[in-house]
């Protein structure tokens, strides 16, 4: 089973949302006091910890960066965690938004 994991693991690094989701599905099928398990809590954890201050030190949220720490959070919720997690997606959901699609309509358009 651990190897299985393991495996699981290195195919979903790459994807944030796929990472997240798979976390959620893994972490139910897995015992609670496995290594496995713990291995994906700390995974998630640290994994949102650091898209959370993403955010926070570029001073804006996109509706795609909060969408991904949405799914993010919920795999966080899942492994079993709580504690100050929820402060941090408050301060998240009260930074300003910035549409990054329109901003670059807007720079082309006054581009000659």
């Amino acid at each position: 089973m651990n190897d299985t994991v393991a495996t699981v693991i290195g195919y979903i690094v790459g994807s944030q949302a796929l990472f997240s989701f798979l976390t959620v599905v893994v972490t139910k099928l897995l015992d609670r006091k496995s290594t496995s398990r713990k291995i994906l809590a700390a995974v998630s954890y640290s994994t949102l910890t650091d898209k959370i201050e993403q955010r926070l030190d570029e001073d804006f949220a996109t509706p795609e960066q909060r969408r991904e720490l949405d799914i993010l959070f919920e795999a966080y919720k899942a492994a079993g965690w709580n504690g100050d997690m929820e402060e941090r997606m408050k301060k998240v959901y009260a930074l300003p938004t910035k549409d990054l699609h329109r901003d670059l309509k807007d720079i082309q358009a006054k581009l000659p």
